[in-house]
Parts: C-alpha cells; sequence; structure tokens
C-alpha cells in the first residue's frame, strides 16, 4: 500500500488544525493589561511571536513540509488563504488536500 496520500492528507489536517487555534488564539488579548482586568497576574514569560511567510501568514512546518496559512477579511467575507512547499519549493494546491474550520468565540 502506498502510504505518502494518507500521510500527506494526516499531516496537512493536522497541520490545518494547529493553524486554525493559533489564528483562534491570536485574536485574544493576551497582553498584561489584559489580564489586569481580572484582577492577577500569572507572571508567566512574554509570548513567542509565530513565524511568518512571505504572505504575511503564519508558519506551520513538519519535517520538509511547511503550510503558510492567512485569513482574508478585507472587502470580503473571511477566507482562509494557504500556501505549501515541500524542500522550499512550491506545490499546486492541487497537490494538498485541506480542510480548515475557524470557531470563533
Amino acid at each position: 500500500m502506498n502510504w505518502n496520500r494518507p500521510l500527506s492528507l494526516l499531516t496537512v489536517v493536522a497541520l490545518g488544525g494547529a493553524a486554525a487555534y493559533f489564528i483562534v488564539e491570536s485574536g485574544h488579548d493576551h497582553s498584561a493589561a489584559g489580564h489586569a482586568d481580572h484582577g492577577h497576574a500569572h507572571g508567566a514569560p512574554a509570548e513567542t511571536v509565530a513565524a511568518k511567510g512571505p504572505h504575511n501568514g503564519r508558519l506551520l512546518h513538519h519535517g520538509k513540509f511547511t503550510l503558510e496559512l492567512a485569513i482574508v477579511e478585507r472587502g470580503i467575507p473571511p477566507e482562509f488563504r494557504a500556501w505549501f512547499t515541500l524542500d522550499g519549493k512550491p506545490l499546486p494546491s492541487s497537490a494538498v488536500q485541506l480542510t480548515v474550520q475557524l470557531i470563533r468565540p
């Protein structure tokens, strides 16, 4: 059995889920001022900034595969845009199957 296709699909679904989580989390106010509202500080170190790709989307890496995922809302209903690379070379969108679900609180 050829495991490349199922493994690629599983990788893309996992990366898509992680990307959706990071995008949803980026909409929350995690600053010190935001935490001061509820009366206690956590003393946690500052959050790391997610890596940005050439299209200003979040970069997610899995081995030699990279997914850049961005949400676009300028003058249109919100939609995700995705770019894929393998070994640093662009992949056509037809080579990858991606499903993203965004749940906003």
